[in-house]
């Protein structure tokens, strides 16, 4: 098992990060919030002609080929940028759609003309959908299979509030009817989320990093850069430790699926544990480093907070992923 990143992928994560850096800069983030959607329109329309959707797809089934770990390289950077839309719901309803042999789905899919959400079940009976306001399939998944269905489907559809705005999620009742159907044991698409969910916090526990570092070393006080103050250098630190720890399971639990390892089920359960608290910490400390202005609206780290908090159930929050570690460790 080979755990070095390649040119190759080095190349695939410049790439997205020069796309993402041109059409989603913060600025375009909160002009999404107030209603402006034309960065996010366009940037869908760059991933779909870049080969997003289908960059972990197989050639013969009309993607680029490619394997988990480039996609979790392009979900880490998509977390970076705060990038809302479906993209991780998308992405994998081309995988169900191909394999599941609806090719003429899977093409619209990848050609980014038929979004699709996600649907997870509640406690309460219906069902709590992500990025599906334009959707025009919902991907469910379990550990056994992941279906596909028409966003039709979905009745009784209520918005519910969230704290991230540009995540929308959505109560409602379903009619699972499925026309596309993969059994996760011929190929594990509810791992590869649960992965692509940890890559996505692992970027957001890097950005925030960054960020604090780098405020950290601009911003002075009583005559000398914060940073050099062991208050906050420590904390800076920490965040690099929780960031490096989350990258490298991250990169574990996305080779472990790819190979087929007998115990990648724990590897993606432990890079989601290690993702979710890296990102958590690192944001809620990002607001500490930048001290009364952290709190602010005009300081951008609180996005990051609320992003955590609007992916802390998707594929399975941390107490189930805990629950399964626990488990199988004794």
């Amino acid at each position: 098992m080979d755990l070095t990143i390649s040119d190759d992928q080095r190349a695939i994560v410049d790439s997205v990060r020069d796309v993402l850096r041109d059409s989603m800069p913060m600025e375009r983030v909160r002009g999404a919030l107030d209603g402006d959607n034309s960065g996010v329109e366009r940037l869908w329309s760059q991933a779909a002609d870049l080969g997003w959707f289908g960059l972990g797809l197989a050639q013969h089934y009309g993607g680029s080929g490619f394997d988990l770990i480039d996609e979790a390289l392009l979900f880490k950077e998509l977390g970076r940028h705060l990038t809302p839309g479906p993209f991780l719901g998308t992405l994998l309803g081309a995988r169900v759609a191909a394999i599941g042999g609806n090719d003429d789905v899977a093409e619209q899919i990848l050609l980014g003309r038929a979004p699709v959400g996600i649907a997870v079940p509640r406690r309460s009976g219906d069902y709590l959908i992500h990025d599906a306001q334009a959707a025009t399939y919902l991907l469910l998944s379990d550990v056994d299979r992941t279906v596909l269905i028409p966003a039709a489907a979905a009745r009784e559809r209520h918005r519910l509030a969230s704290l991230d705005e540009l995540s929308v999620r959505e109560s409602a009742a379903l009619t699972i009817d499925p026309f596309a159907e993969v059994a996760e044991s011929f190929d594990p698409i509810h791992a590869r989320g649960c992965t692509l969910v940890a890559a996505v916090l692992t970027g957001i526990a890097e950005a925030t990093r960054d960020m604090s570092v780098t405020h950290a070393k601009t911003r002075e006080q009583f005559g000398a850069p914060i940073g050099t103050f062991q208050a906050v250098k420590h904390r800076c630190a920490d965040m690099g430790v929780r960031a490096a720890l989350a990258d490298a399971q991250l990169l574990f639990a996305a080779l472990s699926v790819s190979e087929g390892q007998p115990d990648a089920a724990l590897e993606v359960a432990a890079a989601r544990v290690v993702a979710h608290r890296a990102a958590l910490s690192n944001s809620r400390e990002t607001i500490q480093v930048h001290g009364g202005m952290g709190v602010t609206w005009e300081c951008d780290a609180h996005f990051y907070l609320k992003r955590t908090h609007a992916l802390r159930d998707l594929y399975g929050g941390e107490r189930d992923h805990r629950r399964l570690l626990l488990t199988a460790s004794g």
